[in-house]
């Protein structure tokens, strides 16, 4: 908790320079540079003049803490880098399904990677949407890279080591939301992010509520019918968030300002869009969404269907074709069918199933073959995974060279 005061201070003390007249400039000539030129060529300036990215907070942040104008003004020069930035990340979303060199996307990805952790660098909040942005699209490629089978493995599991960097770890998120809300908040970074929704967000989104008299007076109405007793709620558990804090930053817990919408309408996202509650940066860039930071963690549904893929093809070795039955089996299965019918039962094929899923009988076909090579962190079901992520994308692995030289 000292160290999370220690940064909220050190912050606060940052905030209340006056504005460097060189410092806006600066962040101007770098949104410029991110409109005219590329990604490569806007990081070889980054590399060559060892530019830092700045410390992003919220359009509601600054409008809320920040009194200083001249603040105010080097604060929205910052965010109008970061919007141009993350219009620039949805460009080169689309692109990573889309590259047909595999030495190409394999640079690409990494560079993804560096500037996530470019990015990330700062405690922010913009910093930490657009890192985890980057990682997001990094890893559509990874997966693309992961299913060519001419790519080296070794360089897939590389690349998949850097999509848990340190900035991504729950220290740092509880930082940048204490710093968001202006106080100190969240003391326990030992609650698992399900219990923060569920236990210090959800309750805060609950006690806000209760502060308008209304829905209070609704709520008591309701209770009254029920014949239930008034309702007198108790204080958090101080084990989790610091009460006062909490108390006094209601205002903080509010749901996010704008429906959910993919990051692109890519296929190869089309799997993670379903798991990861959080739009693209650019859309929702004015807009409140310090809930779905608690989403933002190397445990989301992208990153374990990235490492079902590694793990299948470290495993197996290939990605097999949709299943088919064999003409002798269908001979076979066609007999016990009509032998069952004399008998009045049913038997149903597979094929005829609802849940028919060729590609995925096909994977499970050969996981199984390979139990011995299983280590005790390979799911048993490991290969569903690995068969979903594989048919979202099969589609895009056309790649025009021949030759891999990572």
């Amino acid at each position: 908790m000292k160290k999370w005061l220690t940064t909220i201070q050190i912050v606060a003390t940052l905030t209340t320079f006056a504005a460097d007249d060189g410092e806006i400039e600066h962040l101007k000539q770098m949104r410029e540079m991110l409109e005219t030129k590329t990604i490569e060529e806007f990081m070889v300036a980054v590399h060559e003049n060892k530019w830092a990215m700045p410390r992003i907070p919220s359009k509601w942040h600054v409008e809320t803490y920040m009194k200083n104008e001249d603040d105010k003004k080097r604060l929205f020069a910052a965010r109008d880098f970061g919007y141009q930035l993350a219009l620039k990340l949805d460009a080169l979303g689309k692109e990573q399904v889309e590259i047909r060199s595999r030495n190409m996307l394999y640079q690409r990805t990494q560079l993804l990677c560096d500037l996530g952790d470019w990015c990330g660098e700062p405690v922010g909040y913009g910093n930490l949407t657009l890192g985890y942005e980057c990682l997001i699209h990094a890893v559509a490629g990874l997966n693309r890279l992961t299913a060519s089978v001419e790519f080296p493995l070794e360089k897939c599991k590389e690349l998949f080591a850097r999509l848990n960097p340190r900035w991504l770890e729950k220290h740092r998120l509880l930082q940048v939301l204490n710093d968001e809300a202006g106080a100190v908040i969240f003391i326990n970074e030992n609650l698992s992010r399900s219990q923060l929704f569920g236990k210090v967000w959800a309750d805060g989104e609950w006690r806000r509520k209760l502060q308008d008299p209304d829905y209070a007076k609704s709520m008591e109405e309701s209770r009254e019918r029920l014949g239930a007793p008034p309702f007198t709620p108790t204080l958090p558990n101080a084990e989790h968030v610091n009460v006062e804090a909490f108390m006094n930053n209601l205002d903080f817990f509010v749901e996010a300002e704008m429906k959910h919408k993919p990051f692109s309408d890519s296929k190869i996202t089309s799997i993670l869009n379903q798991q990861i509650i959080k739009p693209s940066p650019f859309q929702s860039w004015e807009f409140r969404q310090h809930k779905n930071l608690l989403s933002m963690s190397s445990e989301s549904e992208w990153y374990r269907y990235a490492l079902s893929l590694i793990k299948f093809r470290s495993v197996v070795g290939f990605f097999p074709p949709p299943w088919v039955r064999s003409e002798e089996d269908m001979r076979r299965v066609e007999k016990e069918i009509e032998e069952a019918a004399k008998r009045g039962r049913k038997i149903v094929k597979a094929e005829d199933s609802s849940s028919y899923n060729p590609l995925e009988i096909a994977f499970r076909n050969e996981w199984n073959k390979f139990a011995d090579k299983k280590a005790k962190d390979y799911n048993e079901f490991e290969y569903s995974s690995a068969a979903a992520i594989y048919g979202e994308i099969k589609s895009t692995l056309v790649f025009d060279d021949d030759e891999v030289k990572p």
